[in-house]
């Protein structure tokens, strides 16, 4: 086993867990006998690209592969955006309750700050992770003016409640997201290849 497979396997298990806690959150939802669970369009779609954002935030971990990591910040920072993205994958997943009535539009709602500041927080930290584990002769103005408006937009949709501004970007996002699925991920393997 390699010192980078050794590391990865922190970083995926923490992975795991917020892919676990999205799709227990569906389960619970769709095994609970309550019948005045009032399911939502917008808390289902931003939590399937949730689940989807996880999978290429891990995916996109294979680009480390070729670097020496050697300091504990580096390790850190494999780890460290992981845990705002299960952050956020707890808080868009509700308990549900056995009696009471749960309407997840007023759910995610109440939620959107603990929802959306943790995913704000993970896309910067996903681009602070990229200068600190490769070095800042990695920085791209691309991926600033890629990353940047995307926390801007997290952060102002945990300060909103107004459905129409959700449901907007949630097709936007929905979008970007589709597309992105369809990204060839060969180029990972020379991202951070130094000559």
């Amino acid at each position: 086993m390699s010192k980078f497979e050794f590391l990865m396997m922190i970083a995926s298990v923490v992975v795991a867990v917020g892919l676990a806690e999205i799709v227990a959150g569906w389960g619970r939802l769709l095994r609970s006998d309550n019948p005045s669970i009032k399911f939502d369009w917008i808390h289902i779609g931003f939590s399937l690209i949730f689940l989807l954002g996880f999978i290429n935030y891990w995916t996109g971990m294979w680009s480390y592969h070729p670097l020496e990591l050697k300091y504990t910040g580096q390790i850190a920072f494999l780890v460290l955006p992981s845990l705002f993205i299960v952050l956020a994958a707890y808080a868009i997943s509700p308990a549900v309750p056995e009696s009471e009535p749960l309407d997840c539009r007023d759910y995610y709602l109440r939620k959107r700050k603990a929802i959306w500041f943790s995913w704000g927080t993970f896309v910067l930290s996903s681009q602070v992770a990229d200068r600190v584990i490769a070095g800042l002769d990695t920085f791209s103005i691309n991926g600033l003016l890629l990353f940047l408006p995307m926390a801007l937009v997290a952060f102002a949709l945990g300060m909103t409640s107004r459905s129409w501004v959700h449901a907007s970007v949630l097709v936007v996002f929905s979008g970007l997201t589709l597309l992105n699925q369809f990204t060839d991920v060969s180029g990972l393997d020379d991202v951070f290849i130094r000559e």
